[in-house]
């Protein structure tokens, strides 16, 4: 299992707000937490991309830097949101991802300055 594959398999369903790749890719059981609030499941992420996708909202991964561990990946990327106007906002993101045996994400963690968005998603 090659996890630099898992996590552009995941970078590519968010892009694509491709909710049943996401699905696909993570644990039914995983643990999502974004900047150290609440710990969520899975339908939080879903939540996300389809409220993106409601908006309208494109979503782009550049500047991809990684670490790659056993069974963990730590990355660093800058997302950019984009309005269909061409209206975007951009902020520097640390993701760390967990994998179990079998290539699924049992946990994900998300460090982003969201005030950086702010102004784009209201």
């Amino acid at each position: 299992m090659d996890l630099g594959e898992r996590m552009d398999l995941l970078t590519h369903a968010f892009e694509r707000e491709d909710v049943d790749l996401v699905r696909s890719l993570v644990s039914p059981d995983a643990r999502v937490r974004r900047n150290n609030g609440e710990e969520r499941d899975v339908d939080m992420l879903i939540a996300t991309i389809l409220g993106l996708e409601e908006a309208e909202v494109a979503v782009k991964y550049t500047d991809v830097r990684r670490v790659i561990g056993d069974h963990a990946v730590a990355e660093q990327h800058v997302v950019t949101l984009i309005k269909p106007d061409g209206t975007s906002a951009s902020s520097e993101v640390c993701l760390v991802a967990r994998f179990d045996a079998d290539g699924l994400v049992t946990r994900l963690e998300e460090y982003v300055d969201t005030s950086a968005m702010a102004g784009l998603l209201e």
